[in-house]
């Protein structure tokens, strides 16, 4: 009876412990996706998107000119600028020399990433 006990207990712990990092990590995915759509501003998304898959489903459906086609119509339809998501990762299509500038005045814009940052803290000199 007491080996049940103490079995429920560790499986409650870890289902707790489950549900808390994918708590975390979707909020972390969340963050990072709002902080994306507020560099791009209003920039034009193209229709489809799904939340945590972004537009891969339709890549899936098409075959590889097929989607590039698919893309460079709506980036038409949208006055040269369009974003895509592959999931949580952001691929923007900026050709309105507008766009292009109020991208580039967004102080996060060209963020070099985590391993730039690491090295920058670390060098010597």
């Amino acid at each position: 009876m007491k080996m049940s006990t103490l079995l429920w207990v560790t499986v409650d712990w870890l289902v707790t412990a489950l549900l808390f990092t994918v708590t975390v990590v979707l909020a972390r995915i969340n963050l990072s996706v709002r902080r994306k759509r507020e560099i791009l501003g209003d920039l034009p998304c193209h229709e489809g998107y799904l939340p945590l898959i972004g537009h891969a489903h339709q890549a899936i459906k098409l075959t590889y000119p097929g989607f590039v086609d698919l893309l460079i119509k709506t980036r038409k339809d949208n006055n040269g600028s369009l974003q895509i998501w592959a999931g949580p990762k952001l691929t923007a299509y900026v050709s309105n020399p507008d766009d292009i500038q109020r991208i580039l005045n967004c102080k996060d814009a060209l963020n070099k990433g985590d391993l730039f940052n690491f090295y920058h803290v670390h060098s010597v000199g």
